[in-house]
């Protein structure tokens, strides 16, 4: 009797600690499962935050692709512009120079009225060939061609020709005085400098 008491108590104690140990695993289970689902979630958000680190990486690329054929496209027309302005300027000067050789071959009876005005003594046949010379260069003149006869202007090496040299004053340095030859120019480009004669200022 005693002994069946002693069992039934034993069983009691014993099935009463196996609920207490199933209440405890029931208590730690939600936590388990939360820190599970806390795990989960803080994947998720690195994977998202990756995923848009990606993305964003590639936006910054595909900006910079955008913007290097932007950058490619906008000189293509700067180079498209320049080349059909020069072509344009080339043409044009194709034109405005087409008679540069025949005008060069000119210019030497230019020079002949010139040498005829100097050596004449009789003012009625100076008066005749100034007259002649004057339509000649009105004519030329059409075509573009200028005189370069720069007497009290300064030497310019890309006009003149220094044939002679004189002292002069310091403020008169590099100063044409005389035109012994005269040049000419079409369209203001040179096709023959003047051949002059110059001051050469002193220097103490």
């Amino acid at each position: 009797m005693n002994k069946n008491n002693t069992d039934d108590k034993q069983n009691h104690n014993s099935k009463k600690k196996a609920d207490m140990e199933d209440k405890e695993k029931d208590k730690k289970k939600p936590n388990e499962e939360q820190v599970v689902n806390n795990d989960n979630q803080n994947e998720s958000d690195i994977k998202e935050k990756s995923e848009a680190e990606q993305l964003k990486d590639r936006i910054t690329e595909l900006e910079a692709l955008v913007n290097s054929h932007k950058d490619k496209m906008l000189r293509a027309v700067a180079d498209c512009e320049n080349t059909k302005k020069r072509m344009q300027r080339d043409k044009e000067d194709a034109v405005s120079f087409a008679n540069k050789e025949i005008i060069k071959d000119l210019i030497p009876c230019l020079d002949s009225f010139d040498a005829a005005l100097s050596s004449s003594a009789d003012e009625s046949v100076k008066k005749g060939i100034e007259l002649i010379k004057t339509s000649f260069l009105t004519v030329l003149k059409k075509w573009g061609i200028e005189e370069i006869d720069d007497v009290g202007k300064d030497y310019d090496p890309s006009r003149h020709e220094a044939c002679l040299c004189e002292e002069g004053t310091e403020d008169e340095n590099d100063k044409v005085v005389l035109t012994l030859q005269k040049g000419y120019a079409l369209h203001s480009q040179v096709i023959r400098p003047a051949k002059v004669k110059i001051l050469k200022g002193k220097h103490e």
